[in-house]
Parts: C-alpha cells; structure tokens; sequence
C-alpha cells in the first residue's frame, strides 16, 4: 500500500501549479487521503518531503499517530509543503516533519475526526511569508501560533492584497484570476490595517474553535478585536521599520570593517564592536549579522557560513534569538565551552612582561572581556570586585580600592581608573623596577 500511496504522492507533485488545485489534483489528494492504514503515512511523509527538496536528515522521526491526524499531515504537506520550504528557507526533513504533523493534528482537532480531507483555504495549509518573519513570533512553527493562525492569515491575506500568497507555492495577483489564499469569491474578514476604532461583527473565520466555549460572545468578539489591533499594529510597524532598515543598510560599507583573527582578540571584543558599531546603522539583526560577517577573517568566515547554512540562518532573515545563538555556538568554538570561559574569568589577573605591568586599560578591557564570554557581565559590583582581585600593581591598586564607595557601576569606575592611570603610570604601565627603587 506505501508504494501505492508514493506513486500518488509522485503523481500530484508531477502536476502543473494550475493542475494541482483543479479537480485533477483534488482527486489525487483523494485516493491519498482514503488510502492506507496509519503506519503507511509516516514513510509516505518522509518520500513526500524528501521529494519536496527538504534537506536530508536520517529517518529517525516518531511515527504518526491516528489514521486521520497522519493523513491530514501528509495531505498538508503535500498543499502547501513547496510553499513552506521557499518562505522559510532551508529545513530539514526531520523538522518539516514535525511541522506538517504539528499541522495535521491541529487540523483534526479543529474539525474532529470524522472530518474530510483539508483544503487550501483551511488555516493549517497557510504559510506566513518570509516578509513577516521579524514580525511575526516564531514564523516557522505552526504549533507556536495555530491560536492566532486565522488573525494572522487574514491580517496578512488583507496587506499582501496586490500580491497574494497561494497554498501551493505559487504567487498571484487579482489580475491574473487564479486562486489566492482565499476561495475566489469569498469575503475576507479582515480589520483595518489601522487597527484603531473596530468594532467586529463577527470573528476572523476559523478563528472561534481555539476560544474557550465558557466565554461568552463579547468576551469572545473583545478578544478578537484586541488580538486583531495588535497585529494590525505589529505588521505595519515592522512593514515600516523594513523599509528604514533597508534604508539605512544601504549606507553601510564592509570595507571600513576591522577584521577579526583568531587569538589577536577575544571573541567577546568583536561582538562588542559589531553591536556597538550596528547602531550606527540602525542596530537591527540584518545589520549586526552581515558586519559580524564582514568582521571575519577567511577562516573564521567559512566555520561562520557553514554554521549558518547549517542551522538555517541567513542575514535577511536572523530573529534575534538567531543572533544570540550564533554569538554562542562562536564563543564556543573560538572560546572553549561555558564552563572554560567561566575558569578563565576567575583565574584573570594583571598580567607583567619584562618588568612592566599589564596597562591598567587594556587590564579592565580584558576583564571586561572574559565576563561578556562567562555572562557574568550583568553584575557591575561583581566586576569591579573581580578586577581588582586580579589587580597586581602596588601603585594602582590601593588608589583604585578606594573607588568601589564611590563608584558602583562598571562604566563610571573604568573612567574613574583611566585618570588615576594617567597620574600613577607614565604611558599607562608600571614599571616593577621603578616601584622598586622608591621603596628603597
């Protein structure tokens, strides 16, 4: 029977984009949908995904459970799986199996189990497009936001008005008469993109199953109209902020960008400046992404385009959350694990050379430094106690123990210790010897 099911699943997506959403294609996805018992449909997710162009990944998922969750997931991915893959960029099978079975359950749960097979129009075959990946939380997981999916798919159904996203991958406009996200001919409830002053006379549709039944129609219709303002206001905020930020970024020039080598500074130095030097141009993800690029030497370039590529990251598309795991997966690499770096906070000191101490700046700089790799950078007090613990100069030191009462917060003391510097060191370093004699 699963090869019965593949050479249907081979058949459908043999099929022209127009032939997909005709009756051609809808009793294709019918024989799939009839057809075989529910451990067939896991292997069949798995060819169908494989042939979709999803990255390859070792077949170890969890089987599907419940014959009309299984088909629902494969149906879904079969509508709307070359959509998915082209917003959200490159995925592996095992994740794309999880998010059409996410999907598919969520699919049965909203219409039961005696339901019939989804349509393009139902709300677990929409794809948020790759514009509204900043905007929208968690873009690429639909088990993250099925509460708000009807909202969203109206909201983004309503601005992507002069050009429509279909529930096969494809794109159209009105002019060209094909199917849109929605059924040609059916009213779209959409708020205002203003998202002030509505007052709704009924729900989004699809909406009402993911709202307590015990609520009341006002209580519902109040929450709808809240959710709704919301959105309305995050999606013509962030589609605003893109346009700035694309603005801003093409002021930005990558030659003037210092170039990063490993074992000349530590890691945490370089993000410091690329975060640093990003608000310059706005200091969004895309900008602080493409300069800490930009800030890479070759070797250091490749283990950061390899990493990327790998978890699926590109400049355009970096969520914060992208950014901060790539600034640790880089600690990592060219800083050791966590608990390495947190030894080498606590071990720091003052270091000598020659009879000349550390400079008290690039001293505090390093501290500085080491904290950001061990995330003990949050707590001024503690720093300031932890650097002057591994404060070795006699001359510098008791001058600088004498600030802790005054100065509580790391940024006021290291400008406090650059003026003692000045009048304690000549050219900002020690000299042992010196220290030496005078005691004599």
């Amino acid at each position: 029977m699963v090869a019965i099911l593949e050479d249907s699943v081979r058949t459908f997506l043999q099929l022209p984009p127009e032939d997909k959403v005709n009756q051609h294609g809808q009793d294709v996805l019918r024989t799939i949908w009839r057809g075989g018992q529910d451990e067939d449909f896991s292997e069949v997710l798995w060819f169908a995904l494989r042939a979709l162009g999803f990255s390859e990944s070792a077949p170890t998922y969890d089987e599907l459970q419940g014959i009309v969750e299984a088909r629902a997931a494969v149906t879904l991915a079969l509508m709307c799986g070359a959509s998915y893959l082209n917003e959200a960029g490159p995925t592996s099978m095992l994740d794309a199996f999880d998010e059409f079975r996410a999907r598919g359950q969520a699919y049965v749960l909203r219409r039961g189990s005696s339901c019939d097979m989804p349509t393009k129009d139902d709300v677990e075959a929409f794809v948020i497009p790759r514009t509204y990946a900043n905007i929208i939380p968690n873009s690429r997981s639909f088990a993250k936001w099925k509460e708000q999916a009807a909202a969203f798919q109206t909201l983004v159904t309503k601005a992507e008005a002069n050009g429509r996203h279909t529930g096969y991958g494809g794109v159209t406009t009105p002019s060209e008469g094909r199917p849109t996200a929605h059924t040609v001919g059916q009213e779209v409830h959409a708020p205002p993109l203003t998202g002030k002053g509505v007052t709704p006379t009924s729900p989004p549709p699809g909406l009402l199953p993911y709202v307590s039944l015990r609520q009341s129609v006002a209580d519902q219709e109040a929450r709808i109209a809240m959710l709704q303002d919301q959105l309305s206001t995050a999606l013509m905020a962030g589609l605003l902020g893109q346009k700035r930020d694309d603005a801003i970024f093409s002021k930005y020039t990558p030659d003037k960008i210092p170039k990063y080598s490993e074992g000349q500074a530590l890691p945490s130095e370089l993000i410091q400046s690329v975060e640093a030097q990003s608000r310059l141009y706005g200091g969004g993800t895309k900008i602080k992404v493409q300069m800490f690029k930009d800030s890479l030497g070759l070797p250091e370039l490749a283990w950061a385009v390899q990493t990327m590529c790998d978890n699926g990251w590109d400049v355009d598309r970096c969520s914060d959350d992208d950014w901060n795991s790539l600034v640790e997966r880089f600690y990592t690499r060219f800083a050791g694990t966590i608990e390495q770096r947190e030894m080498a906070y606590l071990a720091i000191e003052q270091g000598v050379s020659k009879g000349i101490y550390e400079r008290l700046d690039k001293y505090l700089s390093r501290v500085m430094g080491l904290a950001r790799l061990a995330r003990k950078h949050g707590d001024d007090r503690g720093l300031i106690c932890h650097a002057l613990r591994g404060l070795r100069d006699p001359v510098s030191r008791p001058a600088l123990t004498t600030l802790v009462a005054v100065h509580t917060k790391w940024g006021s003391f290291c400008e406090a210790a650059h003026e003692i510097m000045a009048v304690t060191c000549v050219g900002g370093a020690s000299r042992i010897n010196a220290i030496e004699q005078g005691e004599d």
